[in-house]
């Protein structure tokens, strides 16, 4: 719905986030996010993988079937970097295309009498 996702459009800046399939273009992954303090309980604070450096601070066990999976990871780099790419207008775009569409199904439901509505949000719409 926009490139700095729900913060961004509500104007806040929360602890942790957590983003789905979008990230991965459809790709089974799910990323959070957050800051330093919180997330430093998840993978031992800043260190790296095959040098001298270890965990800071003691990691909490979690998993997942797709955690760091290659193709996952793969996928989101290049929709992350596709999302950069085209820069706000792409979910601007998207969203203008949904609300396009609900209003048109709503026109329809009216017109033929249907006891039902289409809701949208950014670029969701039930």
């Amino acid at each position: 719905m926009h490139p700095g996702g729900a913060q961004a459009i509500f104007g806040i800046k929360a602890d942790l986030g957590t983003y789905g399939k979008v990230i991965g273009g459809g790709i089974s992954i799910g990323v959070i996010a957050g800051k330093k303090e919180y997330m430093d309980a998840l993978d031992g604070g800043t260190w790296a993988f095959g040098d001298e450096s270890g965990p800071e601070v003691g990691v909490t066990y979690f998993a997942g079937t797709f955690l760091r999976h290659p193709l996952a990871l793969a996928a989101a780099n290049a929709s992350l970097l596709y999302m950069k790419e085209k820069g706000a207008e792409l979910q601007e775009t998207l969203n203008t295309k949904t609300n396009y569409l609900a209003g048109e199904l709503n026109k329809i439901c009216l017109t033929q009498g249907a006891p039902c509505s289409i809701v949208s949000f950014g670029s969701l719409w039930k």
